[in-house]
């Protein structure tokens, strides 16, 4: 999925299908958070958002710090709107505050906008603050109801409060209270169906994209052993995520200083080096703190990092409502 997002911004691949992808990112985020939430024990909470913390953090700061660094020397002017957007970023409410001024992003963000796909990350964080208070906190004849879920779930279609994330959360909770779900073949219908009503019918997008979603997500779920090649490329996907810019500033300067026009073959080039980079960082830096997580690891630290969590995002929304 990182890859096709990827391309997209390249031009590979159409804007739909990168957009796809992004929402069957956060379908799936939905559903693997959802049901690691589901099974947790309400004393180990603090110890999510360390493990959260450990995996999203890290790689998301280092990119922040990347792009910012890169501002600088690239010259931007750092206006009191381009420190605005930064601290949005920072405190991880970019998608509530800065995504609604897309013309301002464009002119005053670091790097024209190159950050831009941090309002996913952002949703994402906010989804670990908030989904524990029904599905860890809350009773679980309310909390893990299938109906609560269905509920949020359509209230979220309809007023296209990111329903795809919302989608993968109720997918999670039908197989936790042993809901039957349709057999492959239906998989496969919805999907074919889904897909054929987005790309063939005048049908508006954001209402199928989360079927097309679930779709793709309940198709790719599979029991099974471990895959080192599959654990890598799912592990670096982050990083590519987060980091692709890299590749491309690197190549377009390479091209520029080389005087070659960018082609398709330079776009597939980008595409690799990007991941050869995302694969780098991630072995450097998220598989040595895979590693190393059990010497992080404290109840201390736990809950530090929780209090850390809620407080940046309180501090951006309050920051945010006053500015606006």
């Amino acid at each position: 999925m990182a890859i096709a997002i990827v391309m997209s911004h390249l031009g590979l691949v159409t804007h739909a299908i990168g957009s796809v992808a992004v929402y069957t990112f956060l379908t799936l985020s939905g559903f693997v958070v959802g049901s690691s939430l589901l099974r947790l024990d309400p004393k180990k909470l603090h110890q999510f958002f360390l493990n959260r913390a450990l995996r999203v953090w890290v790689p998301y700061y280092l990119s922040i710090l990347m792009l910012i660094v890169a501002s600088v020397l690239h010259e931007d002017i750092l206006t009191a709107k381009w420190f605005e957007f930064v601290i949005y970023k920072i405190t991880f409410v970019y998608n509530l505050f800065g995504e609604v001024q897309i013309a301002q992003v464009i002119e005053h963000s670091p790097l024209q906008g190159t950050g831009d796909y941090v309002w996913s990350i952002n949703l994402q964080e906010q989804f670990y603050l908030l989904a524990p208070l029904l599905l860890v906190l809350t009773p679980a004849k309310f909390g893990k109801s299938t109906l609560l879920w269905f509920f949020l779930a359509a209230v979220a279609w309809v007023g296209q409060f990111y329903p795809s994330l919302f989608f993968g959360v109720l997918l999670a909770v039908s197989l936790h209270n042993q809901q039957v779900l349709p057999g492959r073949a239906v998989q496969a219908g919805l999907f074919v169906v889904s897909a054929y009503a987005f790309v063939c019918t005048s049908i508006h997008s954001y209402l199928i994209v989360p079927f097309l979603n679930v779709a793709i997500v309940m198709l790719l779920t599979n029991n099974g052993p471990k895959n080192p090649k599959a654990e890598l490329f799912g592990g670096m996907s982050l990083q590519l995520y987060l980091n692709a810019w890299i590749g491309t500033f690197l190549v377009n300067g390479v091209l520029k200083y080389a005087e070659i026009e960018p082609n398709i073959l330079t776009k597939l080039i980008t595409v690799v080096v990007s991941i050869m980079i995302a694969i780098g960082l991630y072995l450097l830096i998220d598989k040595r703190l895979i590693i190393n997580r059990q010497k992080i690891s404290s109840l201390i630290n736990a809950k530090l990092v929780t209090f850390v969590s809620y407080f940046l995002v309180s501090l951006g929304v309050i920051y945010g409502l006053t500015l606006h």
